[in-house]
């Protein structure tokens, strides 16, 4: 029973949803139908959508730049790190980290052998080959990429060559000082230090060079990917404009000044409305001037009788048509919610039995 009384709850609150709709959505057509022009949304809402296409969008998943970056930041992964994943994945409960627990246990055994220099200047050598931090970019011989920059000081194969070469040094530097004990010699067998001096000063110098050229590299990468975007979105726009609504002038303007730049009105006046705000707001773009669409085109220019009931009245045209405007015109521009949303309500603007024939 009472999943019955549960059932028939539920249709009937259904049921006046439903009625809700449909009464809301009568009453929208009807003031839609009555003051079918409300704002500037309804006013361009016929106009044809041929909107340019952007072709970089930093959020977008398959944007050339994203797919490069993504394509930087999987070379990051280190070898021994995405070989425990992949073992892992398979696998359901606790993570097994097989590799991990290879080089804990192998690091471990190393630090239980002591602190002599030999032990020592093994593990250094094991450290300078740095095996745990392998990438698949260390594989390209490269530098690791990181996300807020184009090159960094990271675990890669240079940085594995300067340790070596530091290393080198040091048992360079370990037999001189042996062999410099046995005759006596506390400065060891080669007092001159120039050579290590020079060889550090070659590292630096190769560290630098290696900067700049990832960062060249890196800045010609990204510069070839905004040319090609740039090439992609002007062959992909050839034929689209931008819309309308961003190339559509509004002025609103008194009757005198329209008066005194009438010439230049009329000569353009097919690329060109004049009336009054209550009037335009019962009006759409694609009517005015967009041929073959809506009702026939009004000729506002006809009868001019109705300029001597109103003491303003607001001019649309478009951005090349108002690139050749008298300067004086210029003032006078207005943005599309002045022209929709602050429609007058009063006479000011012209008289109530004025006839909308334009």
């Amino acid at each position: 029973m009472s999943k019955f009384l549960l059932r028939v709850v539920l249709m009937t609150l259904w049921a006046i949803g439903m009625f809700s709709t449909l009464v809301v959505s009568a009453d929208e057509a009807h003031e839609a139908e009555t003051n079918p022009m409300r704002d500037a949304e309804h006013f361009f809402a016929q106009c044809p959508d041929r909107s340019r296409v952007t072709i970089h969008r930093d959020g977008r998943l398959l944007d050339l730049h994203a797919v490069a970056y993504t394509t930087a930041n999987l070379m990051e992964l280190e070898v021994l790190r995405l070989a425990d994943w992949l073992v892992d994945l398979p696998i359901p409960g606790a993570q097994l980290r097989p590799f991990q627990r290879i080089t804990n246990g192998i690091r471990t055994a190393y630090h239980r052998l002591g602190h002599s220099r030999p032990v020592g200047r093994f593990g250094e050598l094991v450290d300078a080959f740095q095996l745990r931090e392998l990438s698949l970019g260390d594989v390209a011989t490269t530098y690791t990429v990181a996300t807020g920059g184009t090159v960094g000081a990271g675990s890669g194969t240079v940085m594995r060559v300067q340790k070596v070469v530091d290393w080198t040094q040091h048992v360079v530097g370990d037999f001189n000082a042996f062999g410099g004990r046995l005759v006596g010699r506390r400065q060891g067998l080669v007092t001159w230090r120039l050579p290590g001096r020079a060889v550090d000063g070659s590292q630096t110098m190769v560290t630098n060079i290696f900067h700049l050229i990832s960062g060249t590299v890196a800045r010609t990468i990204d510069h070839t990917i905004t040319g090609a975007e740039s090439s992609l979105e002007v062959a992909v726009n050839l034929g689209r404009r931008k819309r309308h609504r961003d190339t559509t002038v509004f002025l609103h303007l008194p009757t005198s000044v329209y008066r005194a730049h009438e010439l230049w009105v009329l000569h353009h006046r097919a690329r060109i409305y004049v009336g009054t705000r209550e009037a335009l707001t019962r009006r759409s773009h694609a009517e005015l001037f967009h041929p073959g669409m809506g009702r026939p085109r009004p000729l506002w220019w006809d009868d001019d009788t109705w300029l001597l009931h109103v003491n303003t009245v607001v001019m649309v045209t478009d951005v090349r048509t108002f690139a050749t405007a008298p300067p004086g015109l210029v003032p006078y521009v207005v943005s599309a919610a002045f022209v929709f949303g602050d429609a007058p309500s009063s006479s000011s603007e012209s008289v109530d039995n004025t006839p909308l024939l334009f």
